[in-house]
């Protein structure tokens, strides 16, 4: 994986918690809330990752203050305004039977990376939820050991409930990947997490000794945005990225579901 930094806006190597949607999770939804994030708070992208396991991808118009630019599939964004927090966000989907590999690759870049921490966003399939989670908060969260104190609290007064463990399923519709997987995060062994998540599961496990937090929601495929500004929220609320925001939606969004024309026709 190859790193390419901006020339107008050149990366801050000062530490800071690299926020990051999970490619190819249930319906998208990590990517809207990121996309809510750059587009409120004015980020800049400050470069682009390269890898040979993301399809490739490019477009443009996709945030309100950064007309001219060209997007990619893997860009890192940052804000003078808002130190200390780098979003990352990945537009396409892992090449398939290529995300065991990415995941690797995907952590060697990390721990060559000034970062101090990480904030994988995810979202799960809500069909695969059990009883209890039927019954409370489609948000979830899960760590690793290595978790500051400070953030342990901050998930306490949240009041997030912890993502349960998932036993090992040998059916799971949105991965071809499949290895065994472990039983509870405040082990040594590997964190299970339903499917859906993309590649999350095993950026999660490779980083068991860094200081790594999930932010999962149960979702399905549809329209997903009020389910974006919620994780939104829960990530301005993690971290204090900001004010408590309004969030400002991207023009880009008027056709997330395809031109209105297509869209009266089909309904």
């Amino acid at each position: 994986m190859i790193f390419v930094p901006s020339s107008t806006h050149p990366p801050s190597t000062d530490p800071s918690v690299l926020i990051l949607a999970s490619p190819g999770s249930v319906a998208f939804l990590p990517q809207l809330s990121i996309d809510l994030l750059i587009n409120s708070l004015a980020f800049n992208c400050v470069g682009s990752l390269l890898s040979p396991f993301i399809t490739p991808l490019v477009g443009s118009l996709v945030y309100d203050h950064i007309p001219d630019h060209l997007h990619t599939a893997a860009e890192l964004y940052q804000s003078d305004k808002c130190p200390g927090v780098s979003l990352l966000q990945f537009r396409s989907n892992i090449i398939k039977g290529s995300s065991v590999a990415f995941s690797d690759d995907f952590t060697k870049w990390f721990n060559q990376s000034n970062f101090s921490s990480m904030c994988i966003l995810a979202s799960l399939d809500a069909t695969r939820r059990n009883d209890r989670q039927l019954a409370t908060s489609k948000l979830r969260y899960r760590f690793t050991n290595n978790i500051s104190e400070t953030l342990k609290k901050s998930i306490k007064e949240i009041g997030l409930l912890e993502l349960e463990d998932y036993p090992i399923d040998t059916f799971n519709p949105y991965s071809t990947d499949q290895q065994p997987v472990g039983v509870k995060a405040s082990s040594t062994q590997s964190i299970s997490i339903p499917p859906g998540a993309g590649p999350a599961k095993f950026i999660l496990n490779n980083l068991l000794d860094k200081q790594v937090v999930l932010l999962s929601y149960f979702t399905q495929p549809g329209d997903n945005s009020t389910q974006a500004f919620e994780l939104a929220d829960c990530v301005n609320d993690l971290y204090h990225i900001a004010s408590p925001q309004k969030w400002s939606v991207p023009s880009s969004w008027d056709v997330l579901y395809g031109p209105e024309t297509e869209l009266k026709e089909l309904f």
